[in-house]
């Protein structure tokens, strides 16, 4: 049973997450299409696109000609290597009006259409610039804004990166540009109730706490059980099958008050489908409630501070659109404090404050216990301010009835209450130090996202056209437009402001003063993407999908080199680094060298055991069984299972051991006979028992299977060394061009592979894979390939006279069934929505 349990909850754990993207997906999509406001949680962080310009700026040999330019690239550079800037991405389509930005914050960023989608992928590991949750998956759709010569990473969830690239691809110029009312920023209330990610970790908790509860002690039976063995707070339990009256059930729970063999114990037997489980009735109970009462408060606690967080920022865009606010805010220089700072300072202050209240203001007395309950005490003790009798309740452990206990008798308004000083005073610590710190940390992390987001949306300029030298770097300046010239659905929404300075009271209104992007219009008319090639094959195409999974998180050019590698021709394989890798992750079968250490860890006192057994004489003795272990699912129906014993040698020696026992074997509490060595008492079986011998026929049929595939392995790895080592050595050399393609899933710890040229060809001729080092290779380049007349599928491509390792033999593309399988692996490498720019050139390749 829990087995299958075990295989249950695999199943539903894969198939569960794969149900929730789909209808996710769908709901985007119907959202979307249906025209009524899209809230998508998003990161969104800046990214450079070097180009030609971008490069000759770089290699300008003066900076100080053009202090304004210098200035702007280095404004630039630091904004680039900022982290991502947390918030929501609303879409509203059929209102003429461009995606917008709200960060945590407020502020605003109007992001323009008609751009070009460089790329859709897996966020990479260490996120947008760090690592993202476990739990969380998301895309990082990578956005070139029309005009502006810089790339917008935008981290979303899976099921909505088409949605996303959709609304920023299209140009816009077939929706009515009407005015947007305020139905189209009315967001039923269902859909305004947001639930994070550790949220629904935590009401997922809190619904299988429940479940737990209500199973074991709604629908279980209260029984008394008898104790058959204590150790380290943990009772071995049997009783009488409430359903099944002829049947003996055992199991272990938690005690709590020093129970030994013999005592009875009140239990909760399970029911159906872990009949023959069951929990104890002193603590179980109160840790499941109190452990649901936590995690559903800090659930709800969560879903109220997103739910009003979002709540705020579309009131804020519902001011910007609709009452005509030019001047979103960006974020303030100084602290920020979130709402939730304020109630935990409240609750360490709190905690504090009782403290020094207690154990400043109040006396140390000496009380007597009379009484006892779980954790608690009833003591009782002379009032020092008056001499009454007083009594109360203090946590207490280890205490009986009669002893003298230390508590801290509190003064006037709760003369009467006492507080004892032991966990107490520990316990109002830890609330003053979390409650505390967590407002900080929060003041911290606020105003740190804040910052953050002031460097990514830009503040506006004064009253009046934007100059080159107050727009940051990588945004276009742009002029007013005319007035007699209609206004632009896109043009006119403000990109980013911040709250101008309070005006004096016979001051004029000033003009809002806005910054936008670009205008998708005036994109669409002066920027036209390349059309993508027909033919996946084409080198520029597959050169095109080699910039962008290289763009995927890659480093910078010259951060990442290559350790030297000797020439083959003349030296020892093993003395090349990349070689011992590729050796060691192809020659060695990592997974059946675990089965085999698996194996033997579990095994080898059983083969000790049978060795010992049978190489000496043995005697026999009746034990006592203590304690059985029947942990792993499959004990003891297929492996052996194991138990605690103690028996006493004909020479009067005490034993305690462990033996192993089959399907048959002794229950806690029984005795049987035992053999066992003389020479080592410790190594004893039950004679006649198979649950020795099964174990080892089963464990060593286990290690010869991996030992041969670890044979097999090495083998075929041995013959693949010489079969390298011959090409490398081989004086048949060809110079081809090749394009380095690295993996699609994980770009930067998977083996890349080489497509090979003929050269100034614009058809692969071959394909193999290669060592993950050669990632620091150009992405382009000129190889020699040397290979053997009789084996050419084993080849190895030197660049710049250094080997580069191959780990699969040369793959010929001349076959059309070749072909075609590399042609629907590369066009599968191109999400949907992605358009390539065949006509850029890689500036990794120049530098």
């Amino acid at each position: 049973m829990s087995l299958l349990f075990f295989l249950v909850c695999c199943f539903l754990s894969w198939t569960v997450p794969v149900l929730w993207m789909y209808r996710r997906a769908k709901s985007y999509e119907r959202a979307f299409s249906s025209g009524r406001p899209l809230r998508i949680p998003a990161e969104v962080a800046w990214r450079p696109l070097v180009g030609p310009a971008e490069r000759d700026q770089d290699q300008d040999p003066d900076p100080d000609q053009d202090p304004d330019r210098e200035q702007d690239r280095e404004q630039g550079q630091g904004r680039d290597r900022d982290r991502p800037v947390r918030g929501d991405f609303w879409l509203i389509r059929g209102a003429g009006t461009p995606p917008r930005f709200v960060a945590e914050d407020s502020a605003v960023l109007a992001i323009p259409r008609g751009g070009r989608v460089r790329d859709i992928g897996p966020r990479p590991s260490g996120g947008l610039r760090r690592s993202p949750s476990p739990f969380v998956q998301q895309d990082v759709v990578v956005y070139e804004v029309p005009r502006t010569g810089r790339l917008l990473e935008i981290a979303v969830p899976p099921a909505a990166s088409s949605t996303v690239s959709e609304a920023l691809t299209a140009p816009g110029a077939d929706e009515p540009a009407r005015e947007i009312s305020a139905d189209d920023l009315r967001i039923p209330l269902r859909h305004r109730i947001r639930v994070p990610g550790f949220v629904a970790l935590l009401l997922a908790g809190v619904l299988a706490l429940g479940l737990f509860g209500a199973h074991t002690f709604g629908l279980g039976r209260e029984v008394t059980a008898t104790v058959t063995g204590a150790r380290d707070g943990e009772c071995r339990v049997q009783w009488q099958d409430p359903w099944d009256a002829d049947r003996t059930r055992r199991a272990q729970v938690d005690c709590y008050q020093g129970e030994k063999r013999g005592d009875t114990l009140r239990i909760s037997a399970r029911p159906w489908p872990v009949r023959g489980e069951a929990a104890d009735l002193e603590d179980s109970p109160f840790m499941t409630v109190f452990a649901m009462t936590v995690m559903g408060t800090a659930g709800l606690i969560g879903i109220v501070a997103a739910s009003v967080g979002d709540a705020r920022r579309l009131r804020r865009l519902r001011k910007l659109l609709l009452d005509g606010e030019g001047t979103p805010r960006t974020a303030p220089s100084g602290l920020v404090v979130p709402w939730w700072s304020w109630p935990a300072a409240a609750l360490g202050l709190l905690g504090l404050g009782l403290a020094a209240f207690a154990y400043g203001f109040g006396h140390t007395v000496r009380a007597e216990v009379t009484g006892t309950a779980e954790y608690g005490c009833a003591v009782a003790w002379v009032d020092p301010w008056d001499g009454t009798r007083r009594t109360a309740e203090v946590d207490c452990e280890h205490a009986v009835r009669g002893d003298a206990l230390t508590i801290s008798a509190l003064p006037w308004p709760l003369r009467g209450e006492a507080f004892d000083r032991d966990f107490t005073p520990v316990a109002l610590g830890f609330v003053t130090v979390c409650g505390i710190g967590t407002a900080l940390l929060g003041v911290a992390l606020r105003s740190r996202r804040s910052r953050h987001a002031g460097q990514l949306i830009p503040a506006p300029t004064p009253a009046g056209p934007a100059t080159p030298a107050s727009v940051p770097a990588g945004m276009p300046a742009e002029s007013p437009a005319p007035a007699s010239a209609p206004a632009t659905d896109d043009a006119a929404a403000p990109a980013s402001a911040i709250d101008d300075a309070p005006a004096p009271a016979d001051a004029p209104a000033p003009e809002p003063c806005t910054v936008t992007l670009q205008s998708a219009a005036t994109a669409t008319a002066t920027a036209t993407a390349p059309e993508p090639s027909a033919d996946p094959l084409d080198r520029a195409h597959l050169a095109a999908v080699s910039r962008m999974l290289l763009a995927r998180g890659a480093p910078k050019p010259g951060t990442k080199r290559r350790r030297p590698e000797p020439d083959p021709r003349t030296g020892r394989w093993w003395r090349s680094p990349a070689l011992r890798r590729v050796v060691l992750a192809s020659g060695i079968a990592w997974g059946a060298l675990l089965v085999l250490a698996v194996t033997a860890g579990l095994s080898a006192r059983w083969w000790v055991t049978a060795a010992r057994l049978h190489a000496g004489p043995t005697e026999t003795a009746v034990a006592t069984v203590e304690q059985r272990y029947d942990g792993l699912p499959t004990e003891p129906w297929l492996l052996p299972g194991e138990a605690e014993v103690r028996f006493v040698t004909a020479d009067g020696r005490r034993i305690v051991t462990d033996i192993v026992l089959g399907d048959d074997g002794p229950d806690e509490g029984g005795t049987t006979t035992v053999a066992y060595s003389v020479a080592d008492p410790a190594m004893a079986e039950i004679p006649g028992d198979p649950g020795l011998t099964r174990g080892l026929w089963i464990s060593a049929a286990v290690a010869l299977l991996a030992i041969g595939r670890l044979a097999w392995s090495a083998a075929v790895t041995r013959r693949m060394l010489r079969r390298v080592l011959r090409a490398a050595r081989s004086p048949q050399v060809r110079g081809l061009d090749y394009i380095l393609l690295p993996d699609g899933e994980e770009p930067f710890s998977e083996a890349p592979a080489l497509v090979l040229f003929e050269p100034y060809a614009d058809r692969p001729l071959g394909l193999m894979d290669v060592e993950p080092g050669a990632l620091s290779l150009p992405p382009q380049g000129t190889a020699e390939v040397r290979s053997t007349v009789d084996d050419p599928a084993a080849a190895v491509a030197f660049v710049d006279g250094r080997p580069v390792w191959p780990t699969s033999p040369l793959s010929d593309l001349s076959g059309e069934g070749e072909r075609e399988a590399f042609a629907e692996y590369v066009a599968d490498l191109v999400p949907p929505g992605v358009t390539l720019d065949l006509h850029e050139t890689d500036h990794r390749k120049e530098g």
